[in-house]
């Protein structure tokens, strides 16, 4: 940007109205440029999302990366489960029932692995104090074993 405005200003005489004006369009030119590099959005990129068209199992791991970048970026919004629950719904649609139970297996495996992880977090959290528990060594209560010389067979003969 700034090597622009030296060779605009060098190869013209300009009035400071004109020098003013050249360099603010620069510069918005310049923040333009900022903020589609931070949204990722180039039209002459390769690498854009847009400009792909994957043909190998390799393209499409590219393009699988590039999407879920893309999509992952709004996942603090409120409205995003509700979009990815439709957005799923409306590419299965063309999926056969083989791969579809794929995908429910595949959906239902991170779910229980989800609940077992939060499951854990929530078992780790709430240890507190254990359960008190009764300890019989060296305790007054007597043995009752010791009284073997009094069996069954002595209170059936009581009458």
């Amino acid at each position: 940007m700034r090597r622009k405005f030296l060779e605009a200003e060098e190869n013209s005489d300009m009035t400071p109205e004109e020098k003013k004006l050249l360099q603010q369009k620069l510069q918005e030119e310049a923040d333009l440029e900022v903020a589609k590099e931070m949204l990722g959005v180039d039209e002459g990129d390769e690498d854009s999302i847009d400009m792909m068209q994957p043909k190998s199992k390799e393209d499409f791991i590219v393009f699988e990366q590039a999407l879920q970048k893309k999509i992952q970026s709004f996942s603090k919004s409120e409205h995003y489960s509700d979009f990815i629950e439709e957005f799923i719904r409306n590419l299965s649609v063309s999926l056969s029932i083989s791969d579809l139970r794929k995908l429910k297996a595949t959906i239902d495996n991170m779910s229980i692995e989800k609940m077992k992880a939060e499951k854990g977090d929530k078992n780790k959290k709430s240890k507190g104090k254990g359960k008190a528990k009764l300890r019989l060594d060296n305790c007054a209560i007597p043995d009752y074993n010791e009284f073997s010389a009094y069996t069954m067979d002595d209170f059936d003969e009581f009458m």
